[in-house]
Formats: C-alpha cells, sequence, structure tokens
C-alpha cells in the first residue's frame, strides 16, 4: 500500500487533500489549477515545498499525520516506484541548474486534468421551471375571492351581564371593484334571546348595508357560525316553500329573522361561507371585537 496525497494550486481552492475525487473536483471548476500528486511518506518534504512556494498553509499537525499514515501503511521498499522515471542511456545528463529546480516544476507528479475540466463544459445545468400557479392570485390581498363585487364578514356576541342578556353584532362589508374600501357597521340589542339569534342578526344587517351601497352582483359572505351557514344552504329554500315551517309543521326557530334574510338575499347572487373562528382572518377578528365591545357595553 502507498500513501496517496494531492496539492492543488493556481486557482482559489489551493490546499493540500487527501482524497483525489475532491481534489478532481475542485479543480474541475478553475481552468488554470494544476494537481499535484505525491506517491509516498518521503515525498513530504517536496510537497511541503510545493505548499510553500504556493502560499499554501498547512498546519504541523497534518504534517504530523502524514508521516504516521505512512509508517502504518506497510510500505514495500522493493514494489515502491518513484514519480521520477529513471532517465535512459541516451538521454542528455541532466544540468545542476535543473536538479536544483523547485518540486513544483517537476512535470511527473502533475495530473493534466483538460479533459475533466472540458467535459465540465460541455455538461449543462438543467434548473426546473418554476410552476405557474393554476389560478391567479390576488397581489393586494390574496385572501378575498375574484370575480366577487363584493366580500362580507360578520360576527355575533351573546352573553349574560348581571343577569342581563346582551347582544351584540358586526358586519364588515369590503368593495372589490372600488379598491377593496371597508365599510364597518355594528350595534347591540336589548334582550338577545341566543348565539344563533344574534348570527342571524348580523347577517340581516349585512344585507341592509349592501342595499345601502346598491350593490347587485354578486357576494361572498364569511360567517363563522357552520351551522347558520349549513341552514342557509340547505334548509333555507326548503323552509320557503313550507311557508315557513319544519318537518313537524311547526314554525321554523327564528323564522321571521330567516324570511327578512330570504328577502334581502334574493336581490343579489349571494353565497354563504364558512370560515374558523380566531383562526388569523383579519376580518373576522375585526368583527368578533366589535361585537363583544358592543354587547359590553349594553351592559354598562
Amino acid at each position: 500500500m502507498s500513501l496517496d496525497f494531492y496539492v492543488v494550486t493556481n486557482c482559489p481552492m489551493k490546499g493540500l487533500y487527501r482524497n483525489l475525487k475532491q481534489a478532481k473536483r475542485q479543480c474541475q471548476r478553475y481552468e488554470t489549477a494544476v494537481l499535484h500528486k505525491f506517491y509516498s511518506p518521503k515525498e513530504i518534504s517536496a510537497a511541503r515545498a510545493c505548499c510553500n512556494s504556493n502560499g499554501i498553509k498547512v498546519s504541523k499537525a497534518t504534517w504530523d499525520d502524514l508521516h504516521t499514515a505512512g509508517k502504518m501503511s506497510s510500505l514495500n521498499r522493493a514494489e515502491y516506484k518513484p514519480h521520477i522515471s529513471e532517465q535512459p542511456a541516451d538521454t542528455k545528463p541532466v544540468l545542476k541548474e535543473q536538479a536544483k529546480a523547485p518540486a513544483t516544476e517537476n512535470i511527473s507528479n502533475v495530473i493534466d486534468i483538460t479533459p475533466l475540466t472540458a467535459q465540465a463544459k460541455k455538461i449543462k445545468i438543467v434548473r426546473p421551471k418554476k410552476k405557474k400557479p393554476k389560478y391567479e392570485t390576488d397581489i393586494t390581498n390574496p385572501m378575498l375571492p375574484k370575480n366577487v363585487e363584493a366580500v362580507m364578514y360578520t360576527d355575533a356576541s351573546f352573553m349574560v351581564i348581571n343577569g342581563k342578556k346582551c347582544g351584540g353584532y358586526a358586519a364588515l362589508l369590503l368593495l372589490r371593484n372600488r379598491g377593496d374600501a371597508e365599510f364597518m357597521v355594528s350595534g347591540n340589542k336589548k334582550k338577545a334571546k341566543n348565539n344563533e339569534y344574534m348570527e342571524l342578526y348580523a347577517i340581516n344587517q349585512a344585507l341592509k348595508l349592501l342595499q345601502h351601497y346598491k350593490i347587485t352582483g354578486k357576494v361572498v359572505l364569511y360567517s363563522d357560525s357552520k351551522n347558520t351557514v349549513e341552514m342557509f344552504n340547505t334548509n333555507l329554500p326548503v323552509w320557503k316553500k313550507a311557508r315557513w315551517r319544519g318537518a313537524d309543521k311547526k314554525r321554523v326557530r327564528n323564522w321571521k329573522l330567516w324570511r327578512k334574510i330570504w328577502r334581502k338575499a334574493i336581490t343579489v347572487t349571494l353565497e354563504l361561507v364558512w370560515v374558523k373562528g380566531h383562526a388569523g382572518s383579519i376580518w373576522n377578528n375585526r368583527c368578533d371585537h366589535a361585537a363583544r365591545v358592543e354587547a359590553q357595553l349594553l351592559a354598562m
């Protein structure tokens, strides 16, 4: 076994390397790079001279590790072949000036990396193409739906304070075709029945706001009351045909509010969508805060 180590010069990544693949990889990046190979511990002095002449700083601990690795490699002197080939008999004798030349000028320990650099030039770097989104994104506010005339958020609050039933509501209107202009309405109601009643009351007040601004196109209304949204989308048409009576032939709970909502909803193309409350929606949070404050003010 032999101890091989390499010195890379004439490039920004110059240095001492113990791995041939890593040394070649650094040389592929630079055309001027030169790769020197040293075969045995006896050439450590030549490698040190090569590093010193090229300004490569190598710690003393690294050289000591190379000496130790050379002793453990069980090198057979009979099989050892120096990197300088023997001079044929018919060639000219070596001059003294050539013998004194530094080890870095010796061509026999320089590995030709020209094929590697040429091959690296031919390799084309294929970068993945950025996938375009399937749907257009609204840069001004990506959370709002497009192709609608208005977007609304509603929320309500119901609480019992000092034996008083206090209810508050809030509705926020955003006009999409007017630069997302915001209009908000809020209020409270004495003797509120329950939270469901206040949720319906908030939607009714929101639809009143649409009539005030003469909106007749498509409107999306977001509410965090899942039960209210499901009843509007599934039960409301059935209740209208049954004259606001359920399957038990009794009046639907809060049927007067449902009737008011129906009469206002047929003037626009209304779609109710459930949004999770307290989940980061800034408009839902604003309505929730306003409704709570309205209910608390009523109890004062």
